[in-house]
């Protein structure tokens, strides 16, 4: 054990009893003092190691049920001891001192739910636990959606009454035999309409003018009238389907100064929106590539149609000369079968092309939204692969090689092209 020694300074001859009194006791001090902070170290450290002998670590990963993926930022939580942890990327926890015993072992996360599992630390045992879960169904509030027309939305936004002349009260003014000027005195009182010599003045009664007239706009299907006044006499109610009044603000806001007296908004059974939903009963036959995520596949539809096409003529081509030949004498075929026969191995050397390069082009020009129709795509080769046969018979039947030519061109080219550009237009989604 090793001692300490303290500084002893130069002692004075007026002091020199008391400071030896005083060494003394110091010395007799020293030994305790040490002696007492080397058994609390010693306590210290043998709590410690008790502590240690009755707790133990807790460690564990969080996995998916069905592949074993780690799952992160799980919250996992010691119930009966208020503490917690979260899990790192790769799924891992850990716990460093647990008491022994049992603990309540909760985990939760959004889209897994809260479990809750019961363990048993043992004193100085490194626990380790595999936990694994299940995604679950979330289960939210049904959603109820409104749908708002632009009318409504006008409403909303402005945060003022529209005023209106709606189908009902137009049809009821068309059976009494009223005309336009009639039906706006009648329902929209902001307006103000006198009639004079050279017609109805209709005007917003806040921008009424003395001695003249000051005319709102009329704007006909969004199109402005330049004669506002024949309108009111010589358009039918029987044709509008509403019609809307705007204030001298919301009308110069809308359409400009031009529109500082106010307007009214006409719109008619057959105005823009019926065309509109035209338009798009039209489109409904049609695809619209701009909803595709990728391009069409030409080269690779063309490619799988002609392969399908020459397989499918090599097959009927050699059933035709079965039972058909080309006459060069008088031109046309020449049957050597019974009618049947002749028929069926026609039919076959028409149908097989058509058939096998329809499929094909279908089969290669799918993508992830759409697919193609075998039916035109049928009939597009077989008009081409007819035009092929009719000019290879006759160029055989007269001797013009040019016309032969041309109707193998067509029948080993232009067929899979036609085959092609029809499984481009007729598409549906898948």
């Amino acid at each position: 054990m090793t001692s300490l020694r303290p500084v002893r300074p130069a002692p004075t001859a007026a002091h020199s009893g008391s400071s030896v009194a005083a060494r003394r006791a110091l010395a007799s001090c020293a030994p305790a003092a040490f002696r007492a902070a080397l058994l609390c170290l010693l306590s210290l450290l043998s709590a410690t190691e008790a502590v240690s002998q009755q707790s133990g670590a807790l460690t564990g990963r969080v996995l998916e049920h069905e592949n074993s993926r780690p799952i992160a930022d799980v919250v996992v939580r010691l119930q009966d001891l208020g503490i917690s942890t979260v899990t790192d990327a790769a799924g891992m926890f850990r716990f460093e001192v647990v008491p022994e015993g049992a603990h309540i072992l909760v985990v939760e996360h959004l889209a897994y739910g809260d479990q809750s599992h019961e363990i048993a630390v043992n004193p100085g045992e490194d626990l380790r636990l595999d936990v694994r879960l299940a995604p679950r169904t979330i289960e939210l509030e049904p959603l109820v959606v409104e749908a708002v027309t632009e009318l409504e939305q006008r409403r909303i936004s402005t945060g003022h009454s529209m005023n209106e002349v709606g189908p009902a009260q137009l049809s009821e003014a068309a059976r009494r035999g009223l005309g336009l000027s009639d039906v706006l005195a009648q329902h929209l009182p902001g307006l103000r309409v006198r009639s004079g010599r050279t017609g109805s003045c209709v005007e917003y009664r806040s921008t009424s003018a003395q001695g003249g007239c000051n005319d709102v706009s009329i704007y006909v299907d969004g199109v402005r009238a330049a004669v506002p006044s024949l309108l009111y006499f010589s358009m039918p109610l029987e044709d509008i389907a509403r019609v809307e009044l705007l204030s001298p603000l919301q009308a110069s806001t809308r359409f400009g100064m031009a529109a500082g007296g106010g307007a009214l908004l006409v719109e008619t059974k057959t105005g823009p929106q019926r065309q509109r939903e035209t338009a798009t009963d039209r489109l409904a036959t049609g695809f619209d590539w701009s909803m595709e995520e990728e391009r069409y596949g030409w080269e690779r539809v063309f490619l799988s149609s002609f392969v399908g096409n020459a397989v499918g003529l090599a097959l009927g081509l050699g059933l035709a000369n079965q039972c058909l030949d080309i006459d060069t004498g008088i031109g046309g075929l020449r049957p050597r079968c019974t009618g049947v026969l002749t028929t069926g191995t026609g039919v076959l050397a028409l149908a097989l092309p058509s058939a096998a390069g329809g499929y094909s082009a279908g089969w290669a020009g799918q993508t992830s939204r759409s697919r193609g129709r075998f039916l035109p795509a049928a009939l597009g080769s077989a008009m081409a692969a007819t035009a092929g046969y009719l000019l290879v018979i006759e160029g055989k039947s007269n001797g013009s090689r040019p016309a032969e030519t041309a109707g193998i061109v067509l029948l080993a080219v232009g067929t899979p092209l036609m085959t092609t550009l029809a499984d481009r237009i007729f598409r549906v989604l898948r």
